[in-house]
């Protein structure tokens, strides 16, 4: 018997192999605008929605975080040298989901506050 989380129907973008791609499109509409000047309230609602955002999806990885099994959760490995066995792990346990969540929740409170 499997004791893991599943979500049936996950997107594809939710996956567990395209989890470090998450920053990288978040990030991508700031990378798109750089370019255009804006003013400092535009910049703000932009960086606030972008957090906001964040942290909706990790409220969606802590919604299906076991938390009656020890251990990591959401592994995922990425070969970076096959032929020398080197690859690199990502996986997320207790005590890093809920600092992952304390730091994305406090961050559109700053935002909003500076």
């Amino acid at each position: 018997m499997n004791d893991s989380f599943t979500i049936p129907l996950l997107p594809l973008f939710f996956s567990q192999f395209s989890l470090p791609l998450i920053p990288f499109i978040l990030t991508l509409p700031f990378l798109l605008l750089l370019p255009y000047r804006r003013s400092i309230t535009e910049e703000r609602h932009l960086v606030t929605a972008a957090s906001c955002a964040s942290l909706l999806i990790s409220l969606y990885f802590f919604g299906g975080f076991n938390k009656l099994t020890s251990g990591f959760q959401w592994i995922s490995e990425y070969p970076l040298l096959p032929p020398y066995n080197l690859y690199f792990p990502l996986g997320m346990d207790g005590l890093s989901a809920l600092f992952l969540l304390l730091t994305l929740f406090t961050f559109p409170l700053l935002f909003l506050a500076a």
